[in-house]
């Protein structure tokens, strides 16, 4: 099995526990703002691992995931992980979402698993916050630094 395979399947476990669209932080019984959305990560975890399986020429034209008829992208991907080539797997290409952030995530998911890529990516989102403020600190003032870092705090 490929890290690539490895990491995923390591990854379902989490995501099924998880749901399609489960909050991260308590945010209000209503609330979307702070809601993971493990409907499109499925996808982007379906089109990873399935490029595994498929010819590298006809890759470079779409991205292919596997489908199961009636199936969330969530389901599919247990299904995809499950059937592991013992079964009869349609692929096709999904045009509707660009896909480039595969670019990042392909090669991160042959070190690590889904949930630790968030750590991941979340580290990399505060320090971005922290140069925009900075930055806008030394360009505009403290003020404005202060207000921006305020505007990203809830």
């Amino acid at each position: 099995m490929k890290p690539i395979q490895k990491n995923i399947r390591n990854s379902m476990e989490q995501i099924n526990e998880e749901g399609v669209y489960p909050r991260m932080f308590y945010s209000g019984k209503d609330s979307a703002a702070q809601r993971l959305d493990n409907y499109s990560e499925a996808i982007y975890l379906n089109v990873a691992y399935a490029s595994n399986q498929k010819n590298v020429l006809n890759l470079a034209m779409g991205d292919y995931r596997a489908s199961f008829k009636g199936m969330n992208p969530l389901e599919a991907l247990n299904q995809l992980i499950l059937s592991d080539g013992n079964e009869k797997v349609s692929y096709r290409d999904y045009a509707r979402h660009w896909m480039g952030s595969e670019v990042f995530i392909r090669p991160l998911l042959m070190f690590f698993t889904l949930p630790q890529i968030r750590l991941i990516y979340q580290a990399v989102f505060i320090i971005l916050i922290f140069c925009t403020c900075r930055i806008s600190e030394k360009t505009f003032g403290k003020k404005i630094g202060f207000s921006l870092l305020m505007a990203y705090c809830r």
